[in-house]
């Protein structure tokens, strides 16, 4: 764009006033301007008014306001699309700037202060920068910076009070029932594995405490439940190493940990769990052998903390 000025009126009117002083004359403001408007005229055949509507600076340009952040340019689904996804505190912030090449918005560069392993309350700070070559054109941004806060996502359980009766009553029943249908199992018996074939699991009972594994430097699983299900199981097809004959065996109080992952916490205070998927880990005739194996290696990168079961 062009922009009149009158930058060569004011050029030439302080070149005549330092010519006149230098040779020590003295030139009154009236006599200025009249002179000014003399030589102008004589110089240009204009008016001074009719001069000025003529002289134009090339490549000066009006600056073209942007901002970076506005509801139609900036946000879900929009030029710029914003979207947030994931489970609380694996939430990502997506940015994807849609504009066309040939449009303005498409050369501005949006960058977050942190983008992922986000979680609720989370404040993101995003900042906006315009392409060098667009701002010599005159396009400025009118704002720099705007912030996000991450809410309203559902999130891993990492306390007890995250668990509601509902979801540890759904959870009890499925640990017995995965108990029942077991079928054979593997024994520890703190030395060896031990393979009791057809074996009858009787007097299921689930523990009046789970514990809620939960690792706090925000791992490849966040946190997940285990329930311990006491049972005992009896064969009769164990064999007497002395006799070399079968015989009935009969081992009680077998402790065996049911995990149970996907422990979610939505927005509305509802908790849900992975149905599709549980996992036994182990069953061992020693408790005491039962902390120090399988419970000492999850606590190696999980804190434990009780939960108290219902039913």
């Amino acid at each position: 764009m062009k922009k009149t000025i009158k930058l060569l009126l004011i050029l030439t009117g302080v070149l005549m006033c330092l010519a006149l002083t230098a040779c020590g004359g003295k030139v009154t403001k009236t006599e200025f301007s009249k002179y000014r408007e003399e030589e102008i005229a004589k110089e240009y055949g204009d008016s001074v008014t009719d001069l000025e509507k003529k002289v134009v600076v090339e490549g000066v340009t009006e600056s073209i306001e942007i901002d970076p952040f506005a509801e139609d340019i900036f946000g879900s689904g929009k030029i710029v699309d914003v979207t947030l996804e994931g489970i609380d505190p694996f939430v990502c912030l997506y940015l994807r700037n849609n504009a066309e090449l040939s449009d303005p918005i498409r050369h501005i560069t949006y960058k977050a202060d942190k983008d992922w392993n986000l979680k609720n309350g989370d404040v993101i700070t995003i900042t906006a920068t315009m392409d060098k070559k667009f701002q010599q054109k005159g396009y400025e941004l009118t704002s720099t910076e705007t912030t996000i806060t991450v809410e309203d996502f559902d999130r891993y359980a990492s306390t007890a009070s995250d668990l509601t009766d509902d979801v540890l009553q759904s959870i009890s029943n499925r640990a017995y029932q995965e108990c029942v249908n077991g079928g054979n199992v593997d024994i520890y018996d703190g030395s060896s594995n031990l393979t009791p074939w057809g074996a009858d699991i009787e007097n299921i009972r689930v523990a009046d405490t789970a514990l809620l594994a939960v690792n706090y430097q925000i791992d490849t699983e966040y946190s997940f439940l285990l329930v311990p299900v006491y049972k005992t199981i009896t064969t009769d097809e164990w064999c007497d190493m002395a006799t070399n004959m079968n015989i009935t065996k009969t081992w009680e109080n077998v402790i065996g940990y049911y995990k149970f992952t996907d422990v979610i916490v939505h927005p509305d205070g509802s908790v849900t769990y992975n149905e599709s998927y549980v996992e036994l880990n182990g069953n061992y005739t020693d408790t005491n052998a039962a902390d120090t194996i399988y419970l000492g290696q999850v606590r190696s990168n999980y804190t434990l903390i009780e939960v108290p079961m219902i039913g």
